[in-house]
């Protein structure tokens, strides 16, 4: 790197706000894979086995590489863990990843759902759009045809479906069963009139999952909506809210609300957002933005939302869902991440956060379940206000645990992280300078240095 000499000027051309950063930004992961043995009867098991360690000293960009690696009918389960950046300054934020993968072949044993369509039948789903042949159809017209697709892909001798349409209002239109004539002819029935009551949609479906989910079934809702609410109950009445929100009202939030009190109850929430369909009516991208936000908060995560602006996608959409529920190898996932007592959490990533008697920072990241091919994404914030090389910003204990399900008997399995993850803390660049007291847009700004 040059040195400044002790008088030099900088040159700065203001075209707006800014901020100017010094940040030497490596992306470093470590890498390990996480064996899975369920010819172990015992129900836990723990077992972590180093296969490989790589470390180059001579280019900092190179990462230690733990390899852990074990297989059972064909199925593993990889992990990466990686932080970004690696070098930042005192306070600044940097981001944990934990990718959790499974791969291989299918187990010989199918793990039951329980699934409800909850479908978006307001007005607007009588829209009309051009298939793939130029011909006109409404929107339900295509939402029916994945739905019933979806049906057929079921194993309805294991799994249960319901579906559940809203407008208004919220109906049952076929409670859980495991009849596939009565969930077709329920889609069938459906009619596109009114508003938009998605958090009706929801408290509904989860009224239906809370009462007649088999008990070894995990409760499984696949949201459809092609716009943002638009009214939810309140008290004895019916509350409106605007149709093309940007921010939160009423009835977003009463959506959101709902949502949240079934994945409290252990529901998987999948949300499609149709965009052509919001952005058709509002004909503004803030909104569309925002419907897809809200959307993806009322998922279960990432992995669980999907959006699109092309009608024809949505058979293709409800397919890789069918795949995903179709297809469980492990379920009851646990991450726990700990955390130093220097390390600051700057955002939770949908984990829950605690603080220790001596002062680490505990983590714990949860889902349902992990289908085959599939990737649990986690990432949350963190910062320190130290100073200096190799920081650790985690515990050789942190741990995931999960179960595993064969013919006999679930197995529970806990393994340890990859570790070691560090970050290194440098003073930021600080000088002393001069200018003049006045700068208008698009002038030059000539800064003196003057110590």
């Amino acid at each position: 790197m040059k040195k400044f000499k002790n008088n030099y000027k900088l040159n700065i051309i203001i075209v707006g706000i800014a901020t100017i950063s010094m940040i030497g930004a490596i992306f470093t992961p470590i890498v390990g894979s996480i064996p899975i043995n369920t010819n172990n009867n015992h129900n836990i098991i723990e077992q972590n086995k180093k296969i490989a360690v790589s470390n180059d000293k001579e280019n900092s960009n190179n990462f230690d590489v733990l390899g852990l690696e074990s297989e059972h009918q064909g199925i593993w389960v990889n992990v990466t863990k990686t932080i970004n950046p690696k070098n930042i300054h005192p306070c600044e934020p940097a981001t944990i990843f934990i990718n959790i993968s499974a791969q291989g072949n299918p187990l010989p044993i199918h793990i039951p759902v329980a699934v409800m369509l909850v479908i978006d039948t307001s007005g607007s789903m009588s829209w009309q759009y051009k298939n793939e042949t130029g011909i006109n159809h409404p929107a339900l017209y295509y939402i029916k045809i994945a739905a019933i697709n979806f049906i057929n892909q079921m194993d309805l001798v294991n799994d249960t479906a319901g579906i559940v349409s809203f407008a208004d209002h919220a109906t049952l239109k076929k409670q859980l069963t495991h009849n596939k004539n009565d969930l077709i002819n329920a889609i069938n029935s459906l009619t596109a009139n009114g508003a938009t009551n998605t958090g009706e949609g929801i408290r509904i479906a989860q009224q239906e999952l809370d009462s007649h989910t088999p008990n070894n079934a995990y409760p499984v809702m696949i949201l459809m909506t092609d716009g943002l609410p638009t009214t939810h109950h309140q008290g004895n009445s019916w509350q409106y809210c605007e149709n093309c929100p940007i921010s939160n009202n009423t009835c977003t939030n009463y959506a959101r609300s709902e949502a949240n009190l079934s994945k409290a109850a252990n529901t998987s929430i999948f949300s499609i957002a149709f965009t052509e369909g919001i952005y058709g009516y509002c004909q503004q991208n803030d909104t569309v933005d925002f419907a897809n936000w809200l959307l993806l908060d009322i998922s279960s995560g990432t992995d669980y939302f999907y959006t699109t602006a092309d009608i024809n996608t949505l058979e293709q959409i409800y397919q890789n869902i069918s795949s995903k529920i179709g297809q469980i190898v492990i379920n009851n996932l646990q991450v726990t991440d700990y955390l130093p007592n220097n390390i600051e959490v700057l955002s939770t990533g949908g984990g829950t956060y605690s603080v220790l008697p001596n002062g680490t920072k505990k983590m714990i990241f949860t889902k349902n379940f992990l289908s085959l091919n599939d990737t649990w994404h986690i990432s949350f914030n963190i910062s320190t206000n130290i100073i200096g090389n190799n920081i650790l910003v985690n515990y050789p204990n942190s741990n995931l645990s999960y179960v595993i399900t064969n013919a006999t008997t679930n197995t529970t399995y806990r393994e340890y992280l990859p570790y070691p993850n560090y970050i290194n803390i440098t003073n930021p660049l600080i000088m002393q300078k001069k200018a003049s007291n006045q700068v208008y847009p698009g002038r030059q700004i000539n800064y003196t240095r003057i110590n």
